[in-house]
């Protein structure tokens, strides 16, 4: 042996990057399955004191145009409530409307992205 330090593999870098984002997905995954969990439990998040989404609201939060948001509206895929020319969305018809038929398919960015946005507006005070 001759005192100095072994060098690490030359992918010891890229192994650890795959490593942590492997962690990080599965953490993910199984925040967001229980967090759809408690969702489910409570009755499916819609209450009578639920804050109702405007289209605008609603297409951000979709990831979609609000042309978008309408089309599904109009074709009936998305309830909504009108009240004169403004259409208002259930966060949980939002929901509804987004998943696919029959499947659990899950966007992880958007959905870790949304997790964020919800946890900074209950520290903040707004939700």
């Amino acid at each position: 042996m001759s005192g100095s330090p072994t060098p690490p593999p030359p992918d010891l870098l890229g192994w650890l990057l795959e490593a942590v984002s492997q962690t990080v997905r599965e953490v993910v995954r199984e925040e967001i399955a229980s967090l759809r969990d408690e969702i489910v439990s409570s009755g499916g998040g819609s209450s009578s004191t639920e804050r109702l989404m405007t289209v605008a609201e609603a297409a951000g939060y979709a990831r979609v145009k609000e042309a978008t948001i309408r089309e599904w509206i109009n074709e009936g895929k998305l309830p909504a409530l009108q009240a004169g020319n403004r259409w208002r969305i259930r966060p949980g018809d939002l929901e509804a409307a987004m998943a696919p038929a029959g499947g659990t398919a899950v966007n992880l960015d958007a959905e870790a992205d949304n997790i964020i946005r919800l946890g900074r507006k209950r520290r903040d005070g707004h939700g």
